[in-house]
């Protein structure tokens, strides 16, 4: 889902400590280059002290956006082969085309709103080859 304004946050810093807090702001642009994006948290857990510089790890427990799943995916791996829209799910034997419903875009990245489970591997480069390699088999 998409990062607001109140979501929970969980940050642990080196030492292994976590610190709850709740996102302040969050500017909703993602860099496509670097797929980062800036938010602002603020600490609300009792020791929410910090060394300028310091390093931390930061857990957003995303509220908003709705994208069923929750799953999303590079843009690069959604692929249109007829009506379908497929991703490449990882078997035993290469990849087979799973059909996805997918949401919103941003930043190079595609929502899977259903037909994809989190944690499923998939072929998130060069899945227009496979594509290419599936139109090829249905038109023998």
């Amino acid at each position: 889902g998409r990062v607001r304004k109140g979501d929970r946050v969980e940050l642990t810093v080196s030492e292994g400590r976590t610190i709850e807090g709740r996102v302040r702001s969050a500017t909703g642009v993602v860099d496509p280059q670097s797929r980062a994006a800036t938010v602002v948290i603020e600490p609300t857990g009792a020791d929410g002290t910090f060394v300028p510089g310091q390093l931390v790890q930061a857990r957003i427990f995303a509220s908003g956006g709705g994208t069923g799943s929750g799953v999303m995916v590079p843009q690069d791996a959604v692929q249109t082969t007829g009506t379908r829209t497929v991703v490449f799910v990882r078997t035993k034997d290469g990849f087979k085309a799973q059909t996805v419903q997918i949401g919103s875009r941003s930043g190079g990245l595609v929502a899977i709103v259903s037909g994809l489970k989190a944690g499923t591997q998939i072929a998130t480069t060069n899945a227009f080859l496979l594509k290419a390699e599936l139109e090829k088999e249905s038109a023998e």
